[in-house]
């Protein structure tokens, strides 16, 4: 940093921040107010993290849970028709959360009980019970839909960020000093950029997928193999743009004569002016920074957002166009049923990204305003503290508030479901629903 005065000016550690990570500062007096925060500033920080990081790990790992774990164990059910009893086992590999208690009226049976979790349909006539297997009809095409693999991986990046990143917020905004090590500088901020970049890549091929099959119906559905190629590509893509920080992200530590200051910092190559006829420094810029957040707040962040956005757009407004030309052809309610179930998905996934944009973006701002601000000396106000405080709070709350989203898309996805087992049942069974 560097101060000017009336006569001159005097360097303090500029150089030495970009060179090594112990400053020497003993013959000077740390200056600052080294007061601890007022006890009501440490509650509310962290009641506000807390309920934050309990929601978004409940959250995550519920969804993960019913879908993943809880899909695999062997579930067993009974089925009444009259004095007729029967009970079956049942496992599947993948499936969505389950379904709500059913009832079915078999073309054969009359009226069929149907306590189910995943996995068969039985009809039941007057010579023997016929079992078919509701796997290979509906949740065969279920599982090869590749929504629930994004849906797994957006949880899993809410989950990284919620381990290695709100928790090190709460605990660095009560703090003086950073007293997380050099590695864990490093892995930060490593995380939450690598999660950033998946987040957003695995929304854009969930937008990319059903602008395809709505818009422009060309090409095959994306199946679970493919799915599982997508995300290792989007991780390794991910690592390899978020690679930097490992490099230019350092633990500091700044020994004074009365206190030794400890903080977590890029360090950046840097450029540097003098003034005229001096050797004060006038001007010091870090252009690898500035290109480097530019590039991953445009180029990663806002424009995948606009684009996406402006894909849903054009979804409804097909979805729209297509329920209207069908009212006047044919009027067939079934067909606008199925619309209008695929406009309350496109309006959940929109909320999906809306959320994610709103509760990003001002941290992109942030770090856009600190990449391109001049090192002048000047520190920041009191109440930038609690700005940066609250814009990060905002993004980590974004994991909490993700899951419910999910919630509500998994549960269109369950209504389909039923409405296929109801065709299926009264053996009109139809690929549209699936």
């Amino acid at each position: 940093m560097t101060y000017k005065t009336s006569s001159n000016c005097i360097t303090v550690g500029l150089f030495e921040l970009h060179t090594q990570s112990i400053i020497n500062f003993t013959q000077f007096d740390y200056i600052k107010d080294k007061q601890s925060l007022p006890f009501y500033e440490v509650f509310l920080k962290m009641a506000l993290c807390l309920v934050s990081l309990i929601a978004a790990l409940f959250g995550n790992l519920t969804v993960m849970y019913r879908i993943i774990i809880k899909s695999r164990k062997t579930n067993s059910f009974k089925m009444t028709n009259g004095d007729k009893r029967l009970s079956l086992k049942c496992e599947s590999r993948f499936a969505p959360l389950e379904t709500e208690n059913l009832v079915f009226m078999s073309r054969n049976a009359g009226q069929i009980q149907y306590k189910d979790r995943k996995s068969f349909l039985v009809e039941i006539d007057q010579e023997n019970v016929r079992v078919n297997t509701y796997s290979n009809l509906t949740y065969k095409s279920y599982k090869s839909k590749s929504v629930n693999f994004f849906i797994l991986n957006l949880c899993f990046c809410d989950l990284m960020i919620v381990m290695w990143c709100s928790w090190v917020h709460m605990i660095n905004s009560i703090s003086q000093n950073w007293i997380f090590g050099a590695f864990f500088c490093k892995l930060n901020t490593f995380v939450q950029v690598i999660c950033l970049i998946a987040a957003i890549s695995t929304l854009s091929l969930i937008s990319l997928e059903r602008f395809k099959g709505i818009v422009c119906t060309m090409g095959k559905k994306i199946d679970h193999k493919k799915s599982i190629q997508a995300i290792v590509l989007i991780w390794l893509f991910s690592g390899l743009a978020a690679f930097p920080i490992l490099i230019y992200r350092k633990q500091y530590k700044r020994i004074w004569k009365n206190h030794v200051e400890i903080w977590c910092s890029d360090a950046w190559p840097i450029s540097y002016k003098f003034e005229s006829n001096s050797q004060c420094i006038a001007k010091v810029n870090e252009p690898f920074r500035r290109v480097y957040y530019t590039f991953i707040s445009f180029v990663l962040f806002f424009i995948p957002i606009l684009i996406m956005l402006f894909s849903y757009c054009l979804i409804m407004r097909k979805l729209k166009k297509t329920k209207i030309l069908r009212f006047f052809r044919e009027n067939s309610s079934e067909k606008n049923i199925l619309i209008r179930r695929r406009q309350k998905v496109n309006i959940l996934l929109i909320g999906l990204i809306v959320s994610f944009m709103i509760c990003w973006s001002p941290v992109q701002v942030l770090i856009l305003f600190e990449a391109y601000k001049q090192f002048d000396g000047q520190e920041m106000p009191s109440w930038f503290n609690w700005v940066y405080f609250l814009v990060y709070l905002l993004a980590y709350t974004n994991s909490a508030i993700n899951p419910v989203i999910y919630t509500g898309l998994n549960k269109f996805y369950r209504k389909a479901r039923r409405r296929n087992m109801l065709h299926i049942a009264n053996g009109t069974h139809d690929n549209r629903y699936e």
